[in-house]
């Protein structure tokens, strides 16, 4: 298998990142596009380029590196003893992946992120924010604030996992998730972040069980569902108290 480090590409990439995306990334959020192109460039970042399927994180490994996602799509998974496997997270262009691990004292993952589609990354020594002397050092503080922002909320999405899990049955599993979804939406109508797969996963249910229910769910005029957007009809049903 090739070492995860053989897989970087150290050209100069200045002329040809997408600063759309890359201005868009937490870390940078209370930097002007100016600045947050001089400040990226100066920390070396190293473009990494994944396959669908290749491993970016593996669980058990140290990471002392983030990665600022420019394109593609990532999942973070728990796999099991007995082959069964947890959608964690779910990463979108911009995101910082794996800043959560690389913050703790330990450093050791405790899951596997996956490329889900070709992807390009672009890895960064997270030292070079935590501690003081590479970046400026009021700007190094702006930059660390958002990531406690970050780090807050996926926090934050973990416990509400856990709420989700704590549910029996299926459906309950399915309101929590919904109810969930639309406190954060802020209306009754809304886009999901997962397919039906994804939902299975992230749900611990098996997806054939978890469409069979969602059918009920729409004869039984509880919810309106296409691929992955979702109408509530009995908003009462998605009381979380």
């Amino acid at each position: 298998m090739q070492r995860q480090d053989e897989k970087y590409d150290d050209r100069e990439r200045g002329n040809t990142l997408n600063w759309e995306t890359i201005g868009k990334a937490r870390l940078f959020e209370q930097l002007t596009l100016e600045r947050t192109q001089e400040l990226f460039l100066s920390l070396k970042p190293k473009c990494m380029a994944l396959k669908k399927g290749e491993l970016f994180i593996r669980d058990g490994q140290k990471v002392s590196f983030f990665g600022i996602l420019e394109s593609g799509e990532l999942n973070a998974t728990k796999l099991y003893k007995d082959g069964s496997q947890s959608l964690m997270l779910k990463y979108e262009p911009s995101y910082m992946v794996g800043v959560d691990i690389a913050a703790t004292k330990r450093r050791s993952s405790t899951y596997y992120i996956t490329a889900v589609k070709d992807s390009q990354i672009y890895v960064v020594d997270y030292d070079k924010i935590a501690k003081p002397g590479y970046v400026e050092e009021t700007e190094r503080l702006l930059m660390m604030e958002s990531v406690l922002a970050l780090i807050a909320g996926e926090n934050q999405q973990k416990m509400s996992k856990i709420e989700i899990l704590s549910r029996k049955g299926m459906r309950d599993r399915i309101l929590t998730f919904l109810a969930i979804q639309r406190s954060l939406e802020g209306k009754d109508e809304f886009d999901i972040p997962y397919n039906r797969e994804e939902m299975a996963e992230f749900l611990c249910v098996n997806r054939s069980a978890l469409s069979h229910e969602l059918r009920l769910m729409e004869e039984e005029n509880l919810i309106y569902c296409r691929k992955n957007h979702f109408r509530i009809l009995e908003a009462e049903l998605y009381n979380r108290e």
